[in-house]
């Protein structure tokens, strides 16, 4: 969800008509907004995903947080983007399906995804860090 009336999206334009595109040889039908161009409103975006592996979890999203570095993002302003792009990071969601090797959550779980993920490597920074992923 994107609070529309935020500071940080007001040069977000949402607008519910489709953007046309879908990852080939997925399964899972997803739903975002998206940019076609730096010039662009996000639009709804309809595209299928690979399903989630064994040590992955499926989640429904609930929040999902919209930033100035996801600005600059869609704006191609660091001459990187991929488009379409679909800005977002710092979700909340529940987990809806848990991969048979996921031993830290359970399908119902309330979960939290920061910007930073792949993160919680076995080295001592993040352990000291009290990494909580």
């Amino acid at each position: 969800m994107i609070d529309r009336t935020s500071d940080v999206t007001q040069n977000l334009v949402l607008d519910d008509e489709p953007v046309a595109g879908a990852a080939t040889g997925a399964t899972l039908k997803a739903v975002g907004y998206a940019a076609k161009h730096s010039f662009s409103n996000l639009k709804r975006f309809e595209f299928e995903r690979a399903p989630a592996t064994a040590d992955e979890v499926e989640l429904e999203i609930i929040s999902c947080g919209v930033c100035h570095s996801d600005i600059h993002q869609v704006k191609n302003e660091w001459s990187n983007t991929v488009y379409p792009c679909l800005p977002g990071h710092e979700i909340v969601g529940r987990i809806t399906r848990a991969g048979a090797a996921v031993t830290k959550h359970r399908v119902g779980d309330l979960v939290g995804v920061g910007c930073m993920i792949d993160s919680c490597e076995p080295v001592q920074p993040m352990r000291r860090a009290r990494c909580q992923c």
